[in-house]
């Protein structure tokens, strides 16, 4: 790993985009965290308004609805559809 730290091919660790492996505790110092739930991404993301998000929690504070190619709308740090917004 990165750190030095022996991985084995039945552990857990992250591919850090330079060739070398990251073992879970060096991932999580340095991980995105998600800007809703407050805990560290560990896989698949999303990025808006300058913050990253676990999919799952990337979706409408009204609706409850996820995000999808129509975007997003913040405004006063909560995520709305722009329809849900004005309703």
């Amino acid at each position: 790993a990165q750190c030095g730290e022996r991985i084995f091919s039945f552990a857990k660790f992250f591919d850090n985009g330079e060739g070398k492996p990251k073992c879970a505790v060096c991932y999580k110092k340095k991980a995105p965290t998600c800007s809703i739930c407050k805990k560290t991404i560990e896989g698949e993301f999303r990025e808006a308004h300058d913050q990253t998000y676990h999919p799952e929690c990337f979706k409408c504070c009204k609706c409850n609805k996820q995000f999808g190619k129509e975007g997003s709308f913040e405004d006063e740090g909560k995520l709305w559809h722009l329809e849900c917004f004005g309703s």
